[in-house]
């Protein structure tokens, strides 16, 4: 296996570097959601949002992966509550935001 430090400039700058905690959130939920386990499903989401608090990062304000797993359980029947600081709302359940003219 080549290091990272051995290979050639244009071959690193294309390896993007992923935090693993940024893929075990979404897996968490989703892995709670096949378990049908409520408890441990909100607990891992509060765990997405303790992750997050303190960062400014714009990725920060809509966490994509935890939305989906959400939207998914909250579709399913899932008992999801949909007042969550780092989902957006009218996302999660699907209501418009506002009126359309007809």
């Amino acid at each position: 296996m080549t290091r990272y430090a051995d290979m050639p400039k244009p071959i690193r700058s294309g390896i993007v570097v992923v935090d693993p905690e940024l893929v075990r959130q979404p897996v968490a939920l989703f892995h709670r959601l096949i378990t049908r386990d409520p408890d441990a499903f909100t607990e891992a989401l509060a765990h997405h949002g303790t992750y997050w608090s303190d960062s400014t990062t714009p990725r920060a304000r809509v966490a994509l992966g935890p939305l989906a797993m959400t939207s998914l359980a909250y579709g399913s029947g899932f008992p999801v509550n949909p007042k969550q600081p780092c989902l957006p709302t009218y996302l999660l359940n699907r209501e418009r935001i506002e009126a359309i003219p007809g």
